[in-house]
């Protein structure tokens, strides 16, 4: 730091990640089809505020007006997944874009996708993979170095977020 700024470097290495970050947001913008107009919503509310910490399957129901418990189960059943663990799929297939593209380190990139507390990132990375983040990207790294496709080692059915879910040709529009 110069005078209290971040220097150019860093704050050019915090734009290219935010834009990398919005790019991933809308590659991953679901495709409804036969969703009710709750989980449509719900959907609109997680891919609108992905990133945001303070996200969680509570304020994704209240930011969508929806308050009933049987919305989460509707979501659920629909979507194959959780609230929860929707958006921790992909805040997670974020991170490792992150430190595959970027080089960011993995708290870092943690944080920069929504992780308050690394404590609930390493829980649900390993939920998720079947092994610790360090693990995941050190054996993504090998397969890499063997010529595999990164692509390949990322696309792990455990962090897609659409398990179960309808799909279409009508994508989800910002709330």
């Amino acid at each position: 730091m110069i005078s209290g700024h971040p220097r150019p470097n860093a704050k050019a290495q915090l734009r290219l990640l935010a834009e990398r970050l919005e790019r991933f947001r809308d590659e991953q913008e679901p495709l409804i089809s036969e969703v009710s107009w709750q989980v449509a919503r719900m959907l609109k509310t997680i891919h609108h505020g992905l990133f945001d910490p303070e996200l969680s399957a509570a304020a994704v129901k209240c930011r969508s007006g929806l308050h009933d418990h049987n919305e989460s189960c509707r979501f659920k059943y629909e979507v194959g997944r959780s609230i929860g663990q929707y958006i921790h799929s992909l805040r997670l297939q974020a991170v490792i874009i992150l430190v595959a593209e970027h080089r960011c380190s993995i708290s870092d990139a943690a944080q920069h996708v929504g992780y308050r507390h690394l404590q609930t990132f390493y829980r649900a990375f390993e939920r998720c993979a079947g092994m610790s983040p360090g693990r995941y990207m050190h054996n993504m790294r090998d397969h890499i170095r063997e010529g595999a496709e990164s692509q390949a080692v990322l696309a792990r059915p455990n962090f897609s977020a659409h398990s179960g879910a309808p799909v279409s040709s009508e994508s989800i529009t910002d709330p």
